[in-house]
């Protein structure tokens, strides 16, 4: 999965849990879902192909076991932390999204050995899977119509609501247009 599948479909899990369970609002903040959503990538990705580019070359480290999620969540729980819980929400669901369960070496670190398996990374495979793989594209396309949906729905699209959103999390549900009746004559 790429980041647009990733960031679309969590943020769009979490929303749908929202309204199964309205209580569960007060329990993830939308913010560190999205974040928590990218972060295992972010980690994985800037130590497996560039700290250690040309040795262990795995972009699918630490961060894409079931461990680190399980850790933020229980912190989060523990310490009753939105934000952690949130991180470990989406970092769960991350690892579903990215089919985990065949890497169980990963999945399940450091149950099998601490070592993770190198790889070999080229940015070409990259595009290529982007380009050739409909699982990849169709996540590509659900994630970006699921955050551009949430952008128009709460106004994102203004500077002054992406800072409310950011800095204090709140959204601003649009109010929809006024329909307007054609008289007819």
């Amino acid at each position: 999965m790429f980041p647009l599948g990733h960031l679309g479909i969590t943020l769009g899990i979490a929303i749908a849990l929202v309204k199964v369970r309205p209580t569960l609002e007060r329990r993830l903040d939308l913010r560190f879902v999205l974040f928590g959503a990218i972060l295992p990538d972010v980690i994985d990705k800037l130590f497996g192909h560039v700290i250690l580019a040309g040795t262990l070359d795995n972009g699918r480290l630490v961060g894409h076991s079931a461990l680190f999620a399980i850790v933020f969540l229980a912190v989060g729980i523990l310490i009753a932390s939105d934000r952690l819980t949130s991180i470990g929400f989406a970092s769960g669901v991350h690892l579903g999204l990215d089919l985990m369960w065949y890497l169980p070496s990963t999945l399940f670190w450091p149950a099998y050995g601490f070592g993770f398996p190198a790889e070999d990374f080229e940015v070409y495979d990259w595009f290529a899977t982007l380009v050739r793989d409909p699982v990849v594209q169709a996540g590509e396309v659900i994630g970006g119509i699921i955050l551009l949906w949430f952008v128009l729905r709460h106004g994102l699209y203004r500077i002054d609501r992406i800072r409310e959103f950011l800095f204090r999390g709140v959204l601003v549900r649009q109010r929809p247009r006024p329909r307007t009746r054609s008289r007819s004559a």
